[in-house]
């Protein structure tokens, strides 16, 4: 295991295979862990469990195709207190290297 890119990917898919809660909007069977602050935006939110929303597939493409309704749902249910800690490590800076995608695959393989 070697470059940087494969290791975010595998981590990614390892992520993304865990078993899976019901919908957190409509409660249907969850098919896949959505980023509430994009993976973009934050590098340490991208495994952090509290800014992964499991959503079903339909909610997961409604989200994608511009419908607001997903996002205030879950702040809704998961409270103010719960975005204002997220806000808190949205900007806290962390070394993102081969060792840090490691370490994450191998929590995630000890699940």
């Amino acid at each position: 295991m070697g470059k940087i890119g494969t290791l975010r990917r595998k981590a990614d898919r390892l992520m993304q295979q865990r078993p899976k809660p019901p919908c957190e909007n409509c409660g249907k069977p969850g098919t896949v862990f959505h980023h509430f602050f994009p993976k973009s935006v934050s590098a340490n939110l991208r495994y952090n469990d509290s800014n992964l929303i499991c959503l079903c597939q339909g909610c997961h493409l409604r989200h994608h195709c511009g419908d607001p309704t997903i996002h205030a749902t879950i702040l809704r249910k998961r409270g103010q207190k719960w975005y204002d800690e997220l806000m808190k490590e949205k900007v806290k800076i962390i070394k993102v290297n081969k060792e840090y995608y490691k370490k994450i695959i191998e929590e995630y393989e000890r699940l």
